[in-house]
């Protein structure tokens, strides 16, 4: 059923990558670790047939049970580096500052209760920001580690060697696996290869270090696996918090001892995601405790009455990825001609979009800037989403965190909806609110020719927000946060 819970196109990117899941899933759960590596690196194709060839047949398992025991007899009696917490962040988003304000203010709540930490990384980029915006009298309690730079050259050569031979025998496995499916798989064994040794030198390094409990900014990103690896085969508890809106598969299975969401919406949609992930794979070592807590990232600052500021803003989501993953271009393209009609209607004095952090701006998009270059305005992704809710009277998207956040914040929202588009029930408490172009343009002329209609809208609005982000608020990193952590 879970590719079902999801409207995707047909044989499209995101049922390769499902099918995948599943096909992997089933055979060895440590398959789980590729899945961020397969996402978008999978395709159907008819002409594809397995090879038969009996080291085709084979993959790394063994191989890698008998290193992960080599590594682990060469513990040292006496471990002097004990941490409270390891910490491992997502470098994939630490350029973006809330997500470094989170991490920082994170480790000042931390290290003001005294505790010993441990941050895992692998580009400089993260100590040097976190020692530039700590000022944490407690700094001493605070420690880096590179994995892959703490590692002995002579044994990091070995290891290199090792994983080698692990990622050909997996490349080689999955690719005939999945070909039988007339899946193609679009990476190369080079991939795999550096997926295992950075796995192997997270083991390497942490045989030298103990842990109470591990925090995980996201489940999928590269060390968050093996970390969580480690952890289970020590009894210790892992904590992950929900990356965005649950827009794929990417998301399941949620391993992790408990797992911090948005609110009561995700809790549900990712419990029954991950019910259906282990019926259907057999992996039992699922999470069974989710906790909401709120928006992670994003400020949420109800606005109390934006009705004359008659501003639209239109949350963009037309990254290429996105585009021919979950098949948006009949959305994209009815956002385009409702954009136009917007800026034709006289009760309006302004349009805003916003483009997503890795769109590129788009030729419509510029020949509508300078046909109204007083109306049409094109925000930044590198401006403060409160910047352009706080002086927005609606907005609109697709099925962007933004939006879900911008109606939280107290805007009346609509997410676009043409027949047989996709959606995920992640936003299904917006339901409502999800209309087509004309549906959409008729309930703005609405609400924006009466305040009373505008206020009454905003009410419904924050009403469901609610359930997507508890009681809509952002965290409040305090003590009652901590013992999400501490508490068993």
């Amino acid at each position: 059923m879970m590719f079902e819970d999801f409207s995707f196109p047909k044989k499209g990117q995101a049922e390769a990558f499902w099918l995948s899941q599943k096909i992997l899933g089933e055979v060895n759960s440590r398959f789980n670790y590729y899945f961020s590596e397969l996402i978008y690196r999978v395709k159907f194709s008819d002409s594809l047939s397995p090879k038969k060839h009996i080291l085709r047949n084979l993959n790394g398992d063994i191989l890698i049970k008998i290193i992960i025991f080599l590594i682990k007899i060469k513990t040292p009696k006496n471990i002097t580096d004990k941490f409270d917490f390891v910490i491992n962040p997502s470098f994939c988003t630490f350029a973006r500052k809330p997500e470094q304000e989170l991490l920082c203010n994170l480790l000042e709540l931390l290290l003001q209760e005294d505790f010993k930490i441990c941050v895992i990384f692998r580009d400089e980029i993260i100590p040097r920001t976190i020692k530039k915006k700590l000022i944490n009298t407690n700094i001493q309690n605070l420690s880096f580690i590179n994995p892959e730079d703490d590692i002995e050259s002579h044994n990091k050569k070995i290891l290199k060697f090792i994983s080698k031979i692990i990622a050909k025998l997996d490349y080689n496995y999955i690719a005939n696996l999945l070909a039988q499916h007339k899946i193609h798989l679009q990476l190369s064994s080079d991939l795999l290869q550096t997926k295992i040794y950075t796995m192997l030198a997270w083991f390497w390094v942490a045989r030298k270090i103990e842990f109470d409990i591990a925090i995980l900014r996201v489940e999928w990103e590269t060390y968050s696996f093996p970390i969580k690896e480690t952890a289970r085969w020590r009894g210790k508890r892992t904590i992950a918090f929900q990356h965005g809106v649950i827009s794929h598969t990417l998301d399941v299975p949620v391993t992790v001892s408990r797992f911090l969401t948005f609110g009561e919406q995700s809790a549900k949609f990712l419990q029954v995601l991950n019910q259906e992930f282990s019926s259907i794979t057999g992996q039992t070592n699922i999470c069974n405790d989710f906790r909401v807590c709120g928006a992670i990232i994003d400020d949420i600052k109800i606005q109390t009455n934006n009705f004359e500021k008659r501003t639209i803003l239109i949350l963009d989501q037309s990254v290429d990825r996105a585009v021919k993953f979950n098949g948006l271009n009949s959305q994209i393209k009815a956002l385009e001609i409702l954009l136009e009609k917007l800026l034709i209607q006289a009760d309006i004095d302004k349009v805003i979009i916003r483009p997503h952090p890795e769109a590129k701006i788009s030729d419509f998009w510029i020949c509508c800037k300078n046909n109204y270059p007083e109306k049409l305005e094109l925000s930044h992704s590198q401006f403060k989403l409160e910047m352009d809710i706080n002086r927005s009277s609606v907005a609109i998207g697709l099925f962007s965190g933004a939006l879900a956040i911008a109606a939280a914040s107290g805007l009346p929202s609509y997410w676009l909806r043409t027949p047989d588009c996709y959606h995920t029930p992640d936003l299904s408490c917006f339901d409502e609110f999800a209309l087509s172009e004309n549906q959409i343009l008729e309930d703005i002329k609405q609400i924006m020719s009466s305040e009373m209609l505008y206020l009454k809208r905003q009410e419904s609005t924050l009403k469901v927000s609610k359930v997507y982000y508890n009681e809509n608020k952002k965290i409040s990193l305090n003590r009652n946060f901590l013992n999400l952590f501490l508490e068993n």
